[in-house]
């Protein structure tokens, strides 16, 4: 049977990368148009604000994606972390209740 969390996991990524080449693409191409009026018009004030708005801008939405990247991996790991854990626990009662029967086999016996 198909796992449909995981199926909505890797819809959700290919969602997600195809949102950040959209947004790539935006951005250089509102880079160039920026860069090519600043080289037209290099006395103007307003543009050169609006430049550097646009490049703080850039840097801030990278910090936020890289903040998520990281978020996800540490949470990723965290969950693989947890399931090693669960599986783990359950060997060991797994093992306990075996000991257990065994135990009560020979208190019987």
């Amino acid at each position: 049977m198909r796992n449909l969390n995981n199926d909505k996991g890797r819809i959700s990524n290919k969602i997600d990368n195809l949102q950040q080449l959209q947004y790539i693409a935006n951005q250089e191409i509102i880079s160039e148009l920026i860069n090519e009026w600043c080289e037209s018009h290099p006395n103007n004030e307003k543009l050169t604000a609006f430049r550097t708005a646009w490049i703080n801008t850039i840097f801030y939405i990278n910090k936020l994606e890289l903040d998520r990247s990281s978020y996800g991996t540490a949470y990723s790991q965290m969950m693989d972390t947890k399931n090693k854990e669960i599986n783990r626990l359950g060997e060991l009662l797994s093992q306990v209740v075996d000991e257990n029967i065994e135990l009560d086999d020979n208190i019987i016996r």
